[in-house]
């Protein structure tokens, strides 16, 4: 929680720095500017919602020399902007421990709930406190619209689902043209559906009550709203004088209190600006830099939607043994790979082709993960007494389905292995399909017809993050056999301009690479 929270802070802080220089050229440009810090604070919700935890899929026009993958945007982010990789190694795994702690989780969890509550419940208070003040208001007709009179409300529009006009008192005894402009201002908000898209922007803010930069985004919106309405009077032909005049005459008598409304009057100094901003042109330096200012805010929003999202915390959970009972077994994975699972007391160990095994940690009756690892397997529902029909094992984002299978499956792929243990030969191919992919995955590219599907996804997810590596290493200058492995992968020495590696790869029987070690010698696999 605490990190999702600080991720959402920074991509707000982002876009509230977007915003800042797109109303730079909204305002050069005589666009409407409230369009930016409505989109600005959607965003804030969205991008923290949806990078985390949306993925879609790629059609095969698309995806780059291959088949339609899935693709999460998660997995699009750059790790150098998560906030997590800013810190030095002690005090990322200090800010884990902390992020992980379910005391806190759980504190700041209440307090979001509880501000929410309490924010949404002040916004239908003032909702409830002005429908009750406005049975007292007369209705009558002013400058051919239809208002409400207030002793002390308003010039505003009030009601945020449907909003109403209301004007002080004294307005009615005002000269007929600061009526007519004072009704064309709040008419302006009406047809511009000002107090919607307000209403629109206030729900984030109930979202996300402690996002301070939000608040501010909120206030910058409040601003925007009457510039743009200031502009909208002005182009339908009224006079600038007898406008400027008449928002001074209102700014000097206060409005009471209309809450979350779309109102005339605001701040002396706010004021002041808005009739500056109608009277003077924009300055020659503000017009020369406005191309800068647009390119800074398009950078912004980039930055923003480039930080990543902190890595999902789990939980683990207690489960009957009988339930995880169901659960153990055999489940084919590939053709020449199947996973065993065993149970050891209420958790369960599983193990791939006789390799290295991993505690399988239950975060729901039927989703298991490992910790320190990015692998989750995910049971069938199993009934009671009945065992699981197969698993999906997630690695990567990329989701493989395996079937249960019989102890006959398993002696198959025991009997493939030991045989070609003792033949030590080389799989058909083997050798061109991996000097080919070395080659060009260099350029952050794989021939993804050598992979089978679902390996495919996943080695083109983890290329970033090798894409240096093989750089440094230079070009290909031989690849070669050196056996195969207890395990029956093929077993690869490469030759590099600037080093050495040792690559071995899993091959099926249709000359498919289901999976692959690469290891820099002298390096971490």
């Amino acid at each position: 929680m605490l990190g999702l929270m600080g991720y959402t802070l920074i991509v707000t802080a982002l876009l509230a720095a977007s915003g800042w220089a797109a109303e730079r050229v909204a305002l050069v440009c005589s666009a409407p500017a409230r369009w930016v810090w409505v989109m600005a604070i959607v965003g804030s919700l969205v991008l923290p919602v949806a990078v985390p935890s949306v993925s879609f899929d790629m059609p095969a026009m698309l995806a780059a020399d291959g088949p339609a993958k899935t693709v999460a945007l998660r997995d699009m982010t750059s790790a150098k902007l998560t906030p997590a990789a800013w810190l030095p190694a002690q005090a990322q795994n200090a800010a884990a421990g902390v992020a992980a702690s379910t005391a806190l989780n759980t504190a700041l969890t209440w307090a979001w709930a509880v501000a929410s509550g309490a924010l949404l419940l002040a916004l239908l208070g003032s909702a409830v406190y002005l429908a009750v003040r406005k049975r007292r208001w007369s209705r009558r007709q002013m400058a051919g619209a239809s208002v409400y009179l207030s002793p002390d409300v308003g010039p505003a529009v009030v009601g945020l689902l449907r909003p109403r006009i209301v004007v002080p008192a004294w307005l009615a005894g005002a000269p007929e043209h600061q009526q007519t402009l004072v009704v064309a201002h709040e008419q302006s908000h009406l047809d511009a559906r000002d107090p919607q898209w307000l209403t629109v922007c206030l729900l984030v803010l109930v979202a996300m009550p402690w996002n301070l930069p939000l608040w501010w985004l909120m206030r910058r919106l409040r601003r925007a709203i009457e510039v743009d309405c200031d502009a909208r009077v002005l182009a339908a032909g009224y006079d600038l004088k007898l406008y400027g005049a008449t928002l001074i005459e209102v700014g000097q008598r206060r409005s009471a209190f209309v809450g979350a409304a779309a109102a005339m009057a605001e701040s002396r100094s706010f004021l002041e600006q808005r009739i500056g901003i109608m009277v003077r042109p924009p300055k020659r330096w503000a017009r020369r830099a406005a191309p800068a200012f647009a390119a800074l805010s398009l950078c912004m929003v980039a930055v923003a939607a480039q930080v990543g999202p902190p890595a999902k915390v789990r939980h683990q959970i207690a489960l009957p043994a009988g339930l995880v009972a169901n659960y153990v077994g055999y489940y084919q994975i590939d053709e020449h790979e199947v996973m065993v699972v065993s149970q050891a007391g209420d958790r369960l160990l599983a193990q791939r082709n006789q390799g290295h095994s991993w505690k399988l940690l239950p975060e729901s009756e039927t989703g298991f993960f490992v910790r320190g690892a990015d692998m989750q397997v995910l049971f069938d529902r199993a009934g009671k007494g009945r065992p699981a029909a197969g698993l999906v094992l997630r690695q990567y984002g990329v989701d493989v389905r395996a079937p249960r299978v019989g102890a006959e499956a398993v002696q198959r792929v025991d009997a493939h292995i030991a045989r070609r243990y003792a033949l030590q030969r080389p799989a058909a191919g083997g050798a061109a399909a991996v000097r080919r992919n070395l080659d060009l995955a260099r350029d952050g590219r794989l021939e993804l017809a050598d992979f089978t599907p679902s390996f495919g996804q996943i080695a083109l997810r983890n290329l970033p993050g090798s894409g240096q590596l093989l750089k440094d290493l230079g070009a290909v200058r031989s690849v070669k056999f050196y056996g195969v492995s207890r395990h029956g992968w093929d077993m690869y020495e490469i030759e590099y301009e600037h080093g050495g590696a040792l690559c071995h790869i899993a091959m099926n029987s249709d000359g498919k690479i289901a999976n692959v070690l690469f290891q820099k010698k002298g390096g971490a696999a």
